[in-house]
């Protein structure tokens, strides 16, 4: 899987220092020094709400116990508030001001509260000098500061290329263990994990040796990003805020844990599966309360589909990219449902033209020219990058500041708070481009009554064989009614949205709300076609007709017992080592379990089982197979729990042992480590050519040389004065 960013190198941030050319003094009320304290409320003034509609009588409100409390306080006039429901809320001018302890315990027939007309102090935009040059304004981001700007108790957990966690705009939200001793070589707080006192780096390639760069060969507590991708991401999330340095994260106060599962290469960041899964499943069982995945493949992988069912199953809220492949060509994760996907607009709210979109796409962010944390020192600290990687973060912010107002919200609640208060920008309604909406975040501090969808079964990307009953929830404030449809996925034949039990365009409305119940049926009679199926709940309103809310899922419908593609059953062997050693392999019609089952020439019997969910399937044999013939026969299981079983193979293999020497080179080392480019050419005209090479440098680009090989090594006979990776080289004279 690879990182959704595009990096903007023209785009270079400095960071000055701030001069003071001229200092006013300025007599004015309110400024801190000039002698004036604001006070707390409007003086002489309270307001008041009546349980039932009241219309004024002069300077009455036929309450006779509170019109006597308000002439007692000398009353001088009484108003409705302008802008209020009328005949409820009003506005008292008093000539002696209730004691403010007082007040708050007064009780009146009639007379819901009374209060002072508090003075509420404006949050001005933070003082951080690039904050001007962020788009935060596009999701109505400052005003909702209003509210707050996060709680430390909220971690999120940033499952990317690492994190600078040095940077000064960041230092201060990194997330520490603080259950674990720094470097003690001790598992502290016995989660399985050494030494993890500031997240986990999960990168453990050392097979990708041939294209990987840097730190990839094991896991270890170093969580330095290498290529800046991760601390981009972890800026938009939660840089410090008003801190006088650089820029403003969404949500200023927040823990960020840095959770490296991603490697460098020349080209681009990339991930591997079997490390992206186990910090997802890391982030979920030490305290994550959000993950931001901003990497994504259009390959769907059951271990990462898995990890975010656990991590989504314990609470977390899982937000990803949707990917930078333009047009309708989302990837995973961002496809799974446990997940809310993400796409990208620029700086006038219009579609980013790299950003990939589709049915999944829950909604979109900013994503162009996006200014965040980048190195920790020198002139690139902050950097502009473009990707549904940084859109990604301002959803994965958005929710964390939510939380911290709201810290008992599940992932479904949360999201459906998210998607019912986004802001229509392409077709009216929900639409495929960007999905429900372009994130609003003030709105969704002020959503207070959501719709509100989950389906506890079929599970997502599950198979089946016959009929399926849904089960779930639907429920909500304006409910009116929900429907159940689906489309296929792979069939462009079949791609107009069908009822899901009467297979018509026309959808059956289902009008009553459901708590934890049945929603319906998906209905699947012998003549629909074999298939993946997204299927679609979609939760209509009372008022607002256009603004609907969907949940997807997608299923697979298989009636067949899987089978062995002609030609594809063989056996070979390989050295393992000095030994000689046999296995088994066949390609099946579709992903499967598997069993092979050996008969020896002892008779003995023997299994062997398929290790991962696959249309491949290898079988290495026991070791310890005594030489002679042997039999086999293979039971494989698809995903709908269907099964098939081979014939028995008799007399298919003959196991007989030999061994080679284990050595055969001597390996001498030549210099240090060096990325060649497989060209040669005669620089010096000595007769002897050069090759051009990297050095590998610990971080970034290296110096590239020309080198020439010869009895004292490798020798360098020209420096070209620059960093970089040499891609070829021709002759730019002629």
């Amino acid at each position: 899987m690879s990182f959704d960013s595009l990096v903007d190198r023209r785009h270079h941030v400095f960071q000055l220092p701030l001069i003071a050319l001229l200092a006013l003094t300025i007599a004015l009320a309110g400024i801190p020094g000039s002698g004036y304290a604001m006070p707390q409320y409007s003086d002489g003034q309270v307001l008041f709400k009546t349980t039932q509609a009241t219309y004024l009588n002069g300077a009455k409100t036929g309450l006779g116990a509170f019109d006597s409390y308000l002439a007692h306080h000398g009353l001088k006039d009484i108003k409705a508030i302008t802008g209020m429901p009328a005949g409820h809320y009003f506005s008292a001018e008093l000539s002696i001001m209730p004691d403010l302890a007082q007040m708050k315990s007064l009780s009146f027939p009639g007379i819901s509260y009374v209060e002072p007309n508090y003075l509420r102090k404006m949050h001005g935009n933070p003082n951080d000098p690039l904050f001007p040059r962020q788009l935060h304004h596009l999701v109505n981001l400052p005003t909702t500061w209003d509210y707050g700007t996060g709680n430390q108790q909220i971690i999120v957990g940033v499952i990317d290329s690492g994190m600078l966690i040095n940077h000064p705009d960041l230092a201060g939200n990194v997330y520490k263990n603080l259950g674990e001793i720094p470097d003690n070589g001790i598992d502290d707080d016995g989660n399985g994990y050494v030494d993890d006192w500031c997240g986990w780096d999960f990168v453990d390639a050392p097979q990708m040796s041939d294209v990987a760069l840097g730190d990839y060969l094991e896991q270890d507590n170093d969580v330095e990003d290498e290529n800046f991708h991760g601390t981009h991401v972890s800026g938009i999330i939660g840089a410090m805020g008003n801190n006088g340095i650089g820029i403003s994260g969404v949500c200023w106060n927040v823990r960020l844990m840095p959770l490296r599962a991603g490697f460098r290469t020349a080209e681009a960041g990339f991930l591997q599966d079997d490390d992206a899964a186990a910090a997802i499943i890391y982030a979920a069982d030490n305290g994550c309360h959000v993950i931001n995945m901003s990497w994504g493949d259009p390959n769907y992988s059951a271990i990462i589909a898995d990890a975010c069912e656990y991590a989504y199953n314990k609470g977390v809220t899982l937000v990803a990219s949707s990917g930078n492949d333009s047009g309708p060509n989302m990837g995973y994760p961002a496809k799974l449902s446990t997940v809310i996907s993400v796409g990208s607009v620029n700086a006038a709210k219009v579609l980013s033209n790299f950003s990939s979109y589709g049915y999944d796409l829950d909604l979109v962010a900013p994503g162009e020219a996006v200014i965040s944390t980048y190195k920790d020192s020198g002139a690139d600290m902050y950097m502009e990058m473009s990707g549904t990687s940084m859109s990604s973060p301002y959803v994965a912010g958005a929710a964390a500041l939510l939380l911290s107002l709201m810290p008992g919200l599940s992932p479904a609640e949360l999201r459906a708070r998210l998607l019912s208060s986004t802001d229509d920008i392409d077709a009216p309604g929900l639409d495929i481009r960007t999905g429900h909406g372009l994130l609003n975040v003030r709105k969704l501090i002020e959503n207070l009554d959501p719709p509100f969808v989950q389906v506890l079964y079929p599970l997502d990307q599950i198979s089946i064989s016959g009929s399926t009953e849904i089960f779930g929830s639907v429920y909500g404030e304006d409910f009116a009614c929900y429907t159940i449809m689906y489309r296929s996925i792979t069939n462009p034949y079949q791609s107009v949205w069908m009822d899901a039990r009467e297979h018509t365009q026309l959808p059956v409305e289902y009008t009553e709300e459901v708590h934890n119940g049945r929603l319906g049926e998906f209905y699947i009679p012998d003549y629909l076609p074999e298939d993946t199926y997204m299927m679609r709940i979609q939760y209509e309103k009372r008022y607002n007709t256009l603004n609907r809310y969907n949940f997807y899922f997608t299923v697979r419908v298989d009636r067949s017992a899987p089978q062995i593609k002609p030609g594809s059953l063989q056996s070979f062997s390989r050295y393992d080592n000095e030994n000689l050693r046999y296995y088994i392999s066949a390609v099946y019609d579709e992903p499967v379990h598997t069993r092979l089952m050996i008969t020896d020439s002892l008779a003995q019997e023997h299994t062997v089982y398929g290790t991962v969910l696959d249309t491949l399937q290898i079988w290495p044999l026991p070791q310890y197979l005594p030489e002679g013939n042997i039999d086999f026969q293979i039971q494989a299981t698809n995903r709908s729990e269907i099964s098939s079983q081979s014939p028995l193979h008799q007399d298919a293999i003959n196991i007989h042992y030999q061994s080679v020497p284990a050595h055969g080179y001597t390996k001498t080392e030549v210099g240090s480590a060096k990325v060649p480019l497989n060209r040669w050419h005669d620089f010096d005209g000595n007769g002897k050519a050069e090759y051009l090479a990297m050095d590998l440098p610990v971080a970034g680009y290296g110096a590239i040389h020309a080198y020439e090989p010869g009895p004292a090594g490798h020798v360098s006979k020209h420096d070209f004065g620059q960093n970089g990776w040499p891609l070829d080289l021709g002759n730019t004279i002629n």
